[in-house]
């Protein structure tokens, strides 16, 4: 759908809504990969409870980042992009992204991959970079 406008400072109502302009995707994704490297710099490793109950930590930063990067990179069929003229350094950054979230001390890969289907296990599973939880009621879902 293309741009969006793109916002970086705190939003005050004024005469002009919405006249912002659409920043370019390639804008948007640059901004989204700065959030997310200073985020995994500023959140902490882990929390007091299991998976931090939703609250992201450093790795799920680094996951998303990750992410965020091998969409830049693009995929083989793409026509050609202002951010894919760097290809294969996002592929690098992507890289290198993935390996500070697995070497991350608060994630692991579950040693029972069935727990990973657990319900009862799932929670606390090492393997979850970020989840919000639903409450699960006479086995009705969330509400």
């Amino acid at each position: 759908y293309g741009g969006v406008p793109l916002r970086t400072a705190p939003y005050v109502p004024n005469a002009q809504l919405g006249a912002q302009a659409r920043a370019t995707p390639d804008s948007i994704w640059r901004q989204a990969a700065k959030d997310l490297r200073a985020a995994a710099e500023l959140l902490p490793e882990s929390y007091a409870a299991p998976n931090g109950h939703a609250l992201p930590r450093r790795a799920a930063a680094w996951g998303l980042l990750a992410k965020v990067y091998l969409h830049m990179a693009g995929r083989e069929t793409d026509t050609v992009t202002a951010l894919q003229g760097t290809k294969a350094a996002y592929l690098d950054s992507a890289r290198q992204a993935a390996l500070a979230a697995m070497q991350d001390p608060s994630t692991s890969l579950e040693e029972v991959y069935m727990d990973l289907f657990d319900i009862n296990k799932q929670n606390t599973s090492p393997e979850i970079l970020l989840a919000v939880q639903g409450a699960a009621v006479n086995n009705s879902g969330s509400q």
